[in-house]
């Protein structure tokens, strides 16, 4: 058995037992809120493209929005994931993680987790919906969004 079949590096480069830290991360939070490469796509689409929101962060908390909105459950693991923000450029004042503490009560010590796999689900919502009205304007999708709850159901827009 290779030393690298039971160590791995920590983020400061020593060598910690790799069946730890995978039994940590089910706990532990993370520190910056991340992205998947898909969502770091709607997101700068939404910024670049569309022109609706000036800055990335903006966009992300539309996002956020939308995934609770549409019953998004608890954070499931995020594959590729890379950090974006640190937690205090998208939540300056708390009001996210407030917002999270009360619909996500069980998220309580991962609410960066579950603020990043908020984003992913809520960029999946407004992708579906962009890709099947390309043309749409801003307050076509926030329109969209007063029945979300309907649509996921059903599953037409």
């Amino acid at each position: 058995m290779d030393l690298e079949d039971v160590k791995t590096p920590d983020c400061n480069g020593f060598l910690v037992d790799k069946k730890l830290v995978e039994d940590e991360m089910q706990e532990i939070d993370l520190t910056t809120v991340v992205l998947t490469e898909k969502g770091r796509s709607v997101i700068e689409s939404m910024v670049q493209e569309q022109k609706w929101f000036k800055q990335t962060d903006e966009a992300a908390r539309l996002a956020i929005s939308f995934a609770i909105k549409g019953g998004t459950g608890l954070a499931e693991k995020l594959e590729q994931a890379k950090p974006e923000w640190e937690i205090d450029r998208l939540d300056n004042d708390g009001k996210i993680r407030s917002v999270i503490s009360i619909h996500y009560p069980e998220a309580e010590s991962t609410q960066i987790r579950q603020i990043s796999y908020l984003i992913d689900e809520g960029t999946k919502i407004i992708s579906d919906f962009l890709s099947k009205y390309p043309s749409s304007t801003l307050s076509d999708l926030l329109w969209f969004s007063l029945n979300l709850e309907k649509e996921k159901d059903t599953c037409s827009y």
